[in-house]
């Protein structure tokens, strides 16, 4: 399976680290994203989607799916963005009416993420057999007990 195949679908199973490197890229440079701290180990999920053996077939559709997810997600990351929360809690004079409504609308955008990434990682389950899902399930288990990867806050000091 080519190293693209197993970005793409990593990406579809795993939208939240994609979402935050999309904020970053996008220069949104907000605190640590939460998910990160629980996350499977990266390289281990890669390795588990390569052992997964999806047809050609599935790979087109995962594909597929990946470029619909981010095509939704990245509109709504560009209006948490505009929304510039960040600037309404550093003004000279904070007015907690405006942080209150922009907090609330960063609020409504990233449920509306949380809804895309769960729609599409339902899609994955549909492309994948019961039997690749088992597989991935185990994989996601034994990846989370080996973590993100990376040293803890603690290591990075």
């Amino acid at each position: 399976m080519s190293k693209k195949v197993v970005s793409v679908i990593a990406a579809v199973l795993f939208l939240g680290p994609a979402l935050c490197q999309l904020c970053f890229a996008k220069g949104f440079h907000g605190p640590p994203c939460d998910f990160e701290r629980q996350r499977p180990n990266p390289k281990c999920m890669q390795k588990a989607v390569q052992e997964l053996g999806l047809s050609v077939d599935q790979q087109a559709a995962m594909e597929e799916l990946k470029n619909e997810t981010c095509n939704q997600i990245e509109p709504l990351v560009e209006q948490i963005i505009a929304v510039e929360l960040y600037k309404a809690l550093l003004a000279e004079e904070i007015d907690e009416t405006e942080v209150a409504a922009k907090i609330a609308e960063v609020v409504e955008l990233k449920s509306r993420i949380g809804t895309i990434k769960l729609q599409s990682q339902m899609a994955v389950s549909q492309i994948v057999t019961p039997e690749q899902r088992q597989l991935l399930l185990d994989k996601i288990e034994e990846c989370k007990q080996q973590g993100s990867g990376g040293k803890g806050r603690r290591g990075r000091r």
